[in-house]
């Protein structure tokens, strides 16, 4: 067996505490009719989101290094002129944070960065989900009428070879 499949069952055990706080951040009629899907990128496969995760627009896994993503969109017309990508993520964060499993749970700052030409927001978060460290990356993008949330973990002794794997997930948004 391969050395990372230890990995992929921690991963899988642990990833539905974590989705699901994700997915409750998401109403089910605020994905509806969301037109863009990650493409993924080679080493991606695509999962089916678990029956817990009805509002996941997308899910998908890789093995190396090990890592989960899940897509959600909700329409900016469910928001205020005023809300931009910064502050929709202020608001998911905050959202998700309510609900999450995580013992141990830190966070980064929103901030705002370019992935080749995309102006995206993000933070990260850490902590442990039945023993096991994880390591997440949330990053939204506004892309016509729709807040794209991608929502990236994998554990932490992975989280610096899982970066490129994450910013490929967000060029490939279309």
């Amino acid at each position: 067996m391969p050395r990372s499949c230890p990995s992929v069952f921690l991963i899988l055990a642990f990833s539905l505490i974590a989705a699901r706080a994700a997915d409750k951040a998401t109403p089910p009629e605020k994905s509806k009719g969301a037109p863009a899907r990650v493409q993924l990128p080679d080493g991606w496969t695509s999962k089916a989101p678990p029956p817990t995760l009805k509002h996941a627009l997308q899910y998908g896994a890789r093995t190396e290094p090990t890592a989960l993503f899940l897509l959600f969109a909700e329409s900016t017309s469910d928001f205020s002129d005023k809300v931009g990508v910064i502050e929709y993520t202020k608001l998911s964060k905050k959202a998700v944070d309510k609900t999450s499993k995580l013992s141990n749970l830190q966070e980064t700052e929103v901030k705002e960065r370019a992935i080749g030409d995309l102006l995206i927001a993000e933070y990260e978060s850490t902590g442990e989900a039945n023993g096991a460290k994880v390591h997440f990356r949330t990053m939204v993008i506004r892309i016509d009428a729709w807040f794209y949330r991608v929502s990236c973990w994998t554990p932490a002794n992975q989280w610096d070879v899982a970066q490129q794997s994450f910013d490929d997930l967000v060029r490939n948004l279309r």
